[in-house]
């Protein structure tokens, strides 16, 4: 994926580098521009390069949500195409998880549910289902734990007042399968391209309360 050095005065660094003040300014610069699909991106790689596979869907969704012809779409949904979607039948069924640095922690939560939600892929009740239609379920699976987790857990401002809310209000509106399936219409999947084109009442929905939340927020 080719990916800028750096946005706001924030250095992208590589994966190995934990830099919690890196995480610090991304998430004040989307704090503080949240109609700016740019500010998205780079939290989505921040958190991406740091292992926190949970934050970095949310704001790669985000991303795509709010800029659906960035120049870079097609990257950025098959980066979060991967991160969903275990690619082969023999990849382990569970993921290792480190210890939370701190009790409690809620994106630590979300880290096991997702592993958990992964490692179902090759698993008798899923394997019938296409890809594609198993990216919306997790995507969805994930949206709806992270919702319910920010209610009783500890986040960031930029979490629990702004990226939370906004997944909330898309469920509550049920845009999440719209979601699911704009996110990575750029790359082109035969079944993801029927399924807009049945749905694309329900995408220009998603996309102009998009646009309004956006603006507004």
């Amino acid at each position: 994926m080719e990916r800028q050095t750096s946005y706001g005065g924030v250095t992208l660094d590589p994966f190995s580098i934990h830099d919690p003040d890196r995480t610090t300014r991304c998430e004040e610069i989307a704090l503080d521009t949240p109609d700016v699909p740019e500010a998205w991106l780079a939290l989505a790689r921040c958190h991406d390069d740091h292992g926190r596979t949970a934050q970095a869907v949310l704001a790669y969704v985000l991303h795509a949500m709010i800029e659906p012809g960035a120049p870079n779409a097609r990257e950025v949904a098959s980066r979060v195409w991967k991160l969903l979607v275990p690619e082969f039948a023999t990849e382990p069924p569970t993921t290792a998880m480190r210890v939370p640095p701190v009790s409690g922690d809620p994106w630590w939560q979300a880290e096991l549910i997702l592993a958990t939600i992964r490692s179902t892929r090759h698993s008798e009740k899923a394997r019938g289902l296409s890809d594609e239609r198993f990216f919306a379920t997790a995507l969805q699976g994930l949206v709806t734990f992270v919702v319910d987790l920010a209610d009783a857990g500890r986040m960031t401002e930029l979490w629990r007042a702004h990226v939370v809310p906004y997944f909330r209000a898309a469920m509550a509106n049920g845009y999440l399968e719209s979601m699911a399936y704009a996110a990575t219409a750029p790359l082109e999947h035969p079944e993801t391209t029927q399924w807009l084109l049945r749905h694309g009442a329900s995408v220009r929905s998603l996309r102009d309360w998009t646009e309004h939340w956006s603006a507004s927020a």
